[in-house]
Order: C-alpha cells, then structure tokens, then sequence
C-alpha cells in the first residue's frame, strides 16, 4: 500500500476552550468528565497531526490525574495515552517531562 498522508490540522483554538473547561470539571470532583473531554480532544489532534495541541492535552491528563491523587489512573492513562494508534512522539515526550516533575510527589 502507498504511504496515508495526513493533513495538518491547528486545533490550539479548540484546546483553549476545551483545556480551561477540563480543568474545571476536575476542579469541582468532575475528573471523569474531564477526562472524556480530553480523551476525545486528543483523538482529534492526533488524527489531525498538531503534535503541539496533542502535547497540552496529554499534559492535562496527566497533571488532573496527579493533582486528583489518582494515581492508578495516572498509570493507566500513560500507558493508554503511549500505547494510541499513530501516537505523536513529541506529545508523548512533554507528556513525560510532565509526570517526571512528578516523582517527588509519588506515594511509595
């Protein structure tokens, strides 16, 4: 089969309104919520290429799972996140400089 090119979409102006609204959601106990908005932003700035905007939401997963204390969901999450069709690797890797700020704060 022939090489699939992909478009090149921006989706930082759907990122502004959705990361914002996200983080809300899990600031009121609303992690689950939160975490389906995300969840279905990445998809579409996976699909579309914009390894910057994929970055921002992977970013916040991680951060709402941390700050939630959910660290089995965090886990999860990595590993969902790392494991997605056509990942971006530069999004992955803010993703990770992101959980690695995070090892001070790791239960044992």
């Amino acid at each position: 089969g022939g090489s699939v090119v992909k478009m090149e979409v921006d989706y930082s102006s759907t990122c502004d309104e959705k990361l914002p609204q996200a983080e809300s959601l899990a600031g009121s106990g609303k992690l689950g919520e939160a975490l389906e908005i995300l969840m279905s932003l990445e998809k579409q700035c996976r699909t579309g290429a914009d390894t910057h905007s994929n970055g921002r939401v992977l970013v916040l997963v991680v951060r709402l799972c941390m700050q939630a204390g959910e660290w089995d969901l965090l886990n999860e999450k990595i590993v969902e996140l790392t494991k997605r069709r056509s990942q971006l690797k530069g999004a992955v890797t803010k993703m990770v400089q992101e959980c690695a700020t995070f090892l001070d704060k790791t239960p044992n």
